[in-house]
Formats: structure tokens, C-alpha cells, sequence
């Protein structure tokens, strides 16, 4: 009995050799046509707070969202996506749904983005659309960032943010996320029951922990400050500390 083990075993070995090939063998190369002409991920996540423009719409905020990055060429693509967030902690029962597209392209050395959000509310009811403009430069030391929003709703108006973005690697698998800003109003609206906004609006700070569990899945952690500047005076919105947690998978 045991010699005919042993006679299984070998010819197991042999048999997957042959199948194997030599260990030298290139590896076969999967058919390029077969491939998926895009990129892209979903993330589900919560909020203690959802802040909006520096305005809080609500507390225990669960969201999920989904988008694709579709490259036209060497330098530029399109993202499109959907993004939605419930505030189950609010006397309005706020909950969200916004869908996006944005050309990605260079522009003067910078990195740049336009395109536009879809806002619909299903909760309290309405929607509105927006138009933006985003720029960006990675200085090594730091990402330098900013955005323009226009608001294509009745009340219309502007808002202006500009950002200072950093990541440092603790180790392999684990990220160190810093990041700050400052924002700018000019007749902004934040959508009924809201009031408008001018001048300078909120800042903020953020520090957040991202751990690469895998090749394609993150979990990303976050406590923050907001702060309400005289722009959000009448809306009465006092400063706020708040967190949140991710986890996000690319394919």
C-alpha cells in the first residue's frame, strides 16, 4: 500500500510538470482585447458629521459610492460616478444623491478638471446641478489644490476652496493622510432650508490613517476640524470636530 502511495505521488508530480512546462516558460500574457478599457472603485464609509462646504447637514452619515476613471489617451480621461449619504441623525432627514462627470486634462503645467454634480434629495425633496473647475500641482513637499463652483440652482452664486494636500508612507502598507483648507463664498446658496453665503467661509483640517489591506482594498481613517468663518455667520454653524471611516476596492 504504501509503495503504491508513493507511485501516486510521483506520477502526480510528473503530471503537473508537464502541465507547468519548464520554469523558465513565459508566462502567458492575458489578450489586451479582453481587458476592460477603464478603472475604477466603490467605497462604502461613515460620518459622525456630514459637512458640506464647511456647513453640518447632519450626524451618523453611512455613504457609498461608486466611479470609473476612462482614459482617452496618455494624458487624459474622464471620471464619472455616484456618490450617495444618508444624516440619519437630523430632524430633516437629509439624505443625498450626487452623480458627476469630469474631463481630466493638463493645463499650463497643472493638473486640471471640469465638468459638473447632479444634487437630487430624496428625503426633503429637490434638486440642483453645479459646474466646477478644479486645479492641482504636486510640489513633492505637498499637493497644491483648489476648486471653482458655480451653482446652476435659482439662487446661483460661487464657491472657491483652495487646499493643501499631504501623504507620507509609514510603511509598506500603511499611509499617513494631512490635509487643510480654506473656502470662499460669493452669493453662495446651500440649498433650501439654507441661507446664503458671502465671504470667507470655513477652514479646515484633517489627519487620517490609510492601511492597504490588500493590492486593491484601503481602509481609511479620519478625525477633522471645521470652522465657521464670518460667511457662515447667519447660517449660525459653530465649529465642529468630527470623523469618519472607509473602505474603498479598485478594479
Amino acid at each position: 500500500m504504501i509503495k503504491n502511495r508513493h507511485i501516486v505521488a510521483f506520477a502526480t508530480l510528473i503530471a503537473a510538470s508537464a502541465v507547468a512546462g519548464p520554469a523558465d516558460k513565459a508566462p502567458v500574457i492575458e489578450n489586451p482585447t479582453c481587458a476592460i478599457p477603464f478603472t475604477g472603485e466603490v467605497s462604502l464609509g461613515y460620518e459622525t458629521n456630514y459637512i458640506f462646504r464647511g456647513v453640518n447637514l447632519g450626524e451618523d452619515a453611512p455613504w457609498a459610492s461608486a466611479g470609473l476613471n476612462i482614459p482617452i489617451n496618455d494624458k487624459v480621461s474622464i471620471d464619472v460616478g455616484t456618490w450617495y449619504i444618508n444624516s440619519t441623525n437630523n430632524p430633516k432627514d437629509f439624505d443625498e444623491l450626487d452623480t458627476y462627470a469630469f474631463l481630466n486634462f493638463p493645463l499650463l503645467g497643472l493638473d486640471a478638471s471640469l465638468g459638473g454634480t447632479w444634487y437630487y434629495f430624496p428625503e426633503p425633496g429637490g434638486s440642483t446641478g453645479e459646474l466646477s473647475m478644479g486645479l492641482s500641482k504636486d510640489l513633492k513637499i505637498f499637493e497644491l489644490g483648489g476648486f471653482a463652483a458655480y451653482d446652476l440652482g435659482d439662487v446661483g452664486g460661487w464657491y472657491f476652496e483652495s487646499r493643501l494636500l499631504r501623504t507620507i508612507a509609514l510603511t509598506n502598507c500603511l499611509d499617513l493622510n494631512l490635509g487643510t483648507g480654506v473656502s470662499f463664498t460669493e452669493d453662495y446658496s446651500f440649498r433650501t432650508p439654507f441661507l446664503g453665503s458671502d465671504g470667507w467661509n470655513h477652514a479646515y483640517a484633517r489627519v487620517g490613517l490609510g492601511w492597504h489591506m490588500t493590492d486593491t482594498a484601503t481602509l481609511n481613517t479620519y478625525v477633522g476640524g471645521n470652522f465657521a468663518l464670518s460667511g457662515l455667520e447667519d447660517i449660525q454653524d459653530g465649529d465642529t470636530l468630527h470623523g469618519g471611516a472607509s473602505i474603498s476596492i479598485g478594479f
